[in-house]
């Protein structure tokens, strides 16, 4: 019988987002900022806002070790994006960029709290996931420009962490 290492996507993916969701909740809000929702999965339609929703884009799996050998485990590096969108209304809100600069701020900050994430084991337990002896390195962040939406009273920022 196979398993799945410890480090599948998935877990990378699941502690990720447990990561961004717990250092933003603890992240004091300015008081003319509005409580956000944190969405981990959307389709983009009916977004309440503001909001945060986050995307993973795989870039490669790279061979590095000889033989795949990782410390006496096999093991290919893997590298990706994490898309962390902010979004918020326009329509009768005279905050909104500041709300958008804000949450932009807030996973800046998130990152330079935290740039390595020990990977949990959601596979084996999703209701309490088992941390492991694997880290996820966190790289630079981007802000990205954005194409308009399609809802003239949406605005989003787009943020790339390698």
């Amino acid at each position: 019988m196979t398993t799945l290492h410890a480090t599948a996507s998935s877990n990378v993916e699941y502690t990720l987002n447990q990561w961004l969701e717990s250092t933003l909740a603890a992240i004091t809000l300015p008081s003319w900022m509005p409580p956000y929702t944190f969405i981990m999965l959307n389709d983009e339609i009916d977004l309440p806002t503001p909001c945060f929703s986050v995307h993973f884009i795989p870039i490669t799996t790279a061979d590095e070790w000889q033989g795949r050998n990782a410390g006496g485990l096999s093991g290919m590096h893997s590298y990706g994006l994490m898309e962390i969108n902010a979004w918020v209304s326009r329509g009768s809100n005279p905050d909104w960029l500041a709300q958008l600069n804000t949450m932009v701020a807030m996973v800046q900050d998130a990152l330079i709290r935290n740039p390595q994430v020990i990977i949990k084991d959601y596979l084996s337990n999703p209701a309490s996931p088992s941390t492991t002896l694997f880290k996820i390195n966190m790289g630079n962040m981007e802000v990205t420009p954005t194409e308009h939406d399609p809802n003239v009273d949406m605005e989003r920022r787009r943020c790339l962490i390698r």
